[in-house]
């Protein structure tokens, strides 16, 4: 999807990592209903492309960046900085082999090893050449908000995340709702400001502390009235859950009608 089509998304992060033949096995209803699915780079069950087509055939699908041992502010010339664009490339390969129209991309994984300033440099150096680099392959990546106040491991607050868009040429985003709730964010606020950029949103709850990506309804998100406020809807929504919270693909689907209640209201 490249923007202008509503559409959900089913993220593997829901399933364990041998547990893909759970999501293979309801192949049929997912394309049927045009739900599509983001792999993560960090649990592929296999890194061959053509196994995931004939898996997953009509299946759109997204990929999720890799995040072990991934820091887009790494020091330069370090090995860090060396893994990140090794890891990136290959993962960028295959994306364009699964014919993934887009990659998500954190902007930091680590506590910083550098002061923010330097950083927030190095961040913005990296995903400048990043985002020309996808477009080689034929990928739009989508910038996440991630990082948490209590580990310390915010590189873009609030504002700057949004001030991002506007210095960041060609700069596409996917705002997770979980993340910026955590952290006291505005999320609408955000996808407002956002907008025309924003691709997508990763969708699940919490209790607006930690990170746990419950399912709708289960924390104390305000979800409905946020949907409601979405001046955009032409979106990407993925489902972000994980296997202790609902591995369960008759679950998301559920959660998804939900959703597109919320979706329908606020038209």
């Amino acid at each position: 999807m490249t923007g202008g089509n509503n559409m959900f998304t089913i993220s593997m992060s829901c399933f364990e990592f041998d547990d893909f033949m759970k999501l293979a096995d309801h192949v049929g209803i997912l394309a049927k209903k045009g739900i599509g699915v983001e792999l993560c780079a960090d649990s592929l069950p296999f890194f061959n492309a053509g196994m995931y087509k004939s898996l997953l055939p009509g299946i759109h699908l997204g990929m999720h960046c890799p995040m072990r041992g991934i820091d887009i502010a790494a020091p330069r010339g370090s090995a860090g900085e060396r893994f990140f664009w090794i890891k990136y490339e290959d993962t960028l390969k295959l994306c364009q082999q699964l014919q993934a129209s887009y990659m998500v991309v954190h902007t930091l994984h680590k506590v910083h090893k550098v002061g923010k300033a330097e950083a927030l440099e190095l961040s913005f150096e990296r995903l400048q050449k990043l985002i020309k680099l996808a477009t080689d392959y034929g990928v739009e990546i989508w910038i996440e908000n991630v990082g948490t106040y209590l580990k310390g491991t915010i590189l873009y607050e609030e504002e700057e995340f949004i001030e991002l868009a506007e210095s960041l040429p060609g700069a596409l985003f996917l705002v997770d709702v979980g993340h910026a709730y955590q952290n006291g964010w505005d999320a609408l606020k955000v996808c407002r400001r956002l907008g025309s950029k924003l691709r997508g949103l990763h969708v699940h709850d919490n209790f607006g502390v930690t990170d746990l990506h419950l399912r709708i309804g289960s924390g104390s998100f305000p979800l409905k009235e946020f949907v409601y406020g979405i001046p955009n809807k032409d979106i990407n929504f993925v489902m972000e859950y994980l296997p202790t919270t609902c591995d369960s693909v008759k679950a998301i689907l559920d959660d998804i009608d939900v959703m597109n209640e919320y979706l329908k209201a606020s038209e």
